[in-house]
């Protein structure tokens, strides 16, 4: 339960950190200040899957921590409906297979990056892991994507809600979603095959 709840807040609040921040420096020191705070922690339903695959998280939790980070990231969007008054709603540099191409390349390295810290600080230096994922993510920023399917998919529901729903938002909102699943796939199955033989 605490697990779930961990995720419930962390979401939260780095989807506060991007819907309202919206800057690289803002959002790499949440994901810094989160991972110090739970260095086990995703926050991300995409790097939830590539810890599943590489044995870091339970098979039988993997679903309901994709579940509490989506929630997560709708009290975020709450919040911020409350604050500002308006609803988040992310609108992608890129279209088409450049999408999936860009949201696919920038999590596999994120993923990648957070599969090898956790392998080399299992139980401790917990502050060098969180330096690490967020400075990455900080980078990734730069290309333009949201790269956390969680808060894609609260945006979606959010524009719902207000009565926003195109078709055209339904396929740039899958597009998006499919492209950090697989670069999360790839990293897993590259980390495996290359990283953790290296390791034995």
């Amino acid at each position: 339960m605490k697990r779930y709840l961990s995720e419930v807040i962390g979401t939260c609040f780095l989807t506060l950190a991007i819907a309202l921040g919206q800057q690289p420096l803002a959002v790499g020191a949440m994901l810094i200040a989160l991972m110090y705070m739970c260095h086990r922690g995703t926050y991300n339903p995409a790097l939830a899957l590539g810890a599943t695959m590489t044995g870091f998280l339970d098979k039988d939790r993997c679903l309901g921590v994709m579940i509490a980070q989506v929630i997560g990231a709708c009290v975020g969007l709450c919040f911020i409906w409350l604050l500002v008054g308006v609803t988040y709603s992310h609108q992608p540099i890129f279209m088409g297979w450049r999408l999936i191409l860009n949201e696919t390349l920038m999590v596999f390295l994120l993923t990648v990056v957070y599969l090898v810290m956790r392998e080399k600080h299992r139980d401790d230096k917990a502050h060098v892991f969180g330096l690490a994922i967020g400075f990455t993510f900080m980078a990734i920023w730069y290309f333009g994507g949201l790269y956390n399917p969680a808060v894609l998919i609260a945006s979606f529901i959010g524009s719902i809600v207000k009565g926003n729903f195109s078709t055209d938002m339904l396929m740039a909102t899958g597009m998006c979603l499919i492209g950090p699943f697989v670069g999360a796939v790839l990293a897993a199955w590259g980390y495996e095959k290359f990283h953790r033989k290296e390791m034995l």
